[in-house]
């Protein structure tokens, strides 16, 4: 019994993985790793527009179509505790959980209609550390909304990079610059729209670079989408 309630908590943990509320008596839970207050205290990122003209001032050019995020840190940062927990501590459901949130969000904000879901890819150096790539899950879950098959077989990284986190701003489009390419080299996306998908949005490079192998593969559109605006 001690080991199913531990297997529990790690699928499913009993406390609000913001407040550290217990769980198991809060009511029909909105989302299953947050207590209703947290839930409902999220801070939703600004609207499409606002992110993408931010993005037309720190990349140039600019390689997507429009870009949606989730949760906005500006004023709250306590929920970037949630990427940690996806990224570092296993909580993989998590990923799609919010995919799954921000596929509603491009549902009922705008009519795209897309032919590919794509994840950010990860060099499959970092995938062995990590076991898995993070944008994976979050695509599975805008796909399961979206209807829109999720492909992590159309772009990969070719250059294990360092993380992006303590660069500057140029020195982030330097190091994400080159590092995408084809999974195959007959790869055709003419007339296709993709929707890329990554875990935080910060200055854009990363995901800007990785439409941009997508636009030269034939791509004829390619929107953006993150469950954080940093």
């Amino acid at each position: 019994m001690r080991l199913i309630n531990l297997l529990k908590g790690f699928i499913a943990p009993q406390h609000c993985l913001i407040c550290n509320k217990f769980l198991e008596n809060e009511p029909a839970l909105h989302f299953e790793y947050l207590c209703n207050k947290c839930f409902d205290n999220i801070p939703f990122a600004p609207s499409s527009d606002l992110i993408f003209n931010n993005l037309l001032l720190n990349n140039n050019p600019l390689y997507l179509n429009r870009i949606t995020s989730l949760i906005g840190l500006e004023e709250n940062k306590d929920y970037l505790e949630l990427i940690h927990y996806f990224k570092y501590q296993g909580f993989r459901k998590l990923g799609y959980s919010f995919g799954v949130l921000l596929g509603r969000l491009i549902e009922n904000s705008y009519q795209a209609q897309y032919d590919y879901i794509v994840p950010v890819p990860i060099h499959s150096a970092k995938k062995r550390e990590r076991g898995f790539n993070q944008s994976d899950f979050i695509a599975k879950g805008i796909s399961s909304v979206l209807g829109v098959p999720a492909s992590a077989k159309l772009i990969k990284r070719k250059e294990y990079t360092q993380t992006q986190t303590l660069l500057s701003k140029e020195e982030r489009k330097r190091n994400v610059a080159n590092v995408f390419t084809a999974f195959s080299a007959e790869l055709d996306l003419k007339n296709k729209r993709c929707l890329l998908v990554d875990d935080v949005l910060t200055t854009g490079a990363t995901i800007n670079y990785a439409a941009k192998e997508l636009i030269r593969c034939g791509a004829e559109e390619v929107d953006g989408a993150t469950i954080v605006k940093a």
